[in-house]
């Protein structure tokens, strides 16, 4: 009889853990619709091309002040490898490698506290079956409404492939320009 009671007491305990699990995965359902109801985006849409793509990785780092970048479409638009590098043509040259976590991590708060637009001024595909080679001109605007405002241009240079249906950005390197070298000379 002591067993039959210990038995019955674990079926109890199963099925009512059960239960907590299944509400918890239907909030769970009901919280992920109502975050895509929010976004201004579907996320298949970003990867169906490589023009897609590049734009959304601007979308995702446009911020108002307060805000951060949407650090999940960024996750989405990028291999698990992918690999950011900034480079600097100050001096002898710079460049800065950091994964897409690492670069949340060290450039985030500069975000968050910053209206941040970034636009695309031209670009250039170069492809061959299913892997890309891209150079994206963009402008940055920002502004801190604490007295720190400005603009930069720059060239972003992707490497993506296409796996499956959509595609991924594999690397990303980008540079600003600087008084030698301007983005209306590239993007004409």
């Amino acid at each position: 009889m002591k067993k039959l009671l210990i038995i019955l007491g674990f079926a109890v305990f199963a099925v009512g853990c059960g239960e907590n699990t299944t509400e918890s995965n239907d909030d769970q359902k009901s919280e992920e619709k109502v975050e895509e109801a929010k976004a201004p985006w579907k996320i298949e849409d970003d990867t169906k091309t490589i023009e897609s793509t590049c734009l959304a990785m601007l979308e995702a780092f446009s911020t108002p002040k307060g805000e951060k970048p949407d650090w999940a479409r960024l996750n989405n638009l990028c291999s698990d490898s992918a690999i950011f590098n900034s480079v600097y043509a100050d001096g002898g040259g710079e460049m800065h490698q950091y994964t897409l976590a690492e670069y949340e991590e060290e450039e985030g708060s500069w975000y968050d506290a910053n209206d941040v637009l970034e636009e695309q001024l031209g670009i250039t595909i170069d492809r061959f079956h299913n892997v890309a080679n891209v150079f994206q001109a963009f402008k940055l605007t920002y502004d801190d409404h604490k007295g720190e405002a400005g603009t930069d241009q720059g060239v972003l240079f992707y490497q993506m492939a296409f796996v499956g249906d959509r595609w991924f950005i594999t690397n990303l390197m980008w540079q600003s320009e600087t008084g030698d070298s301007k983005v209306a000379e590239f993007v004409n």
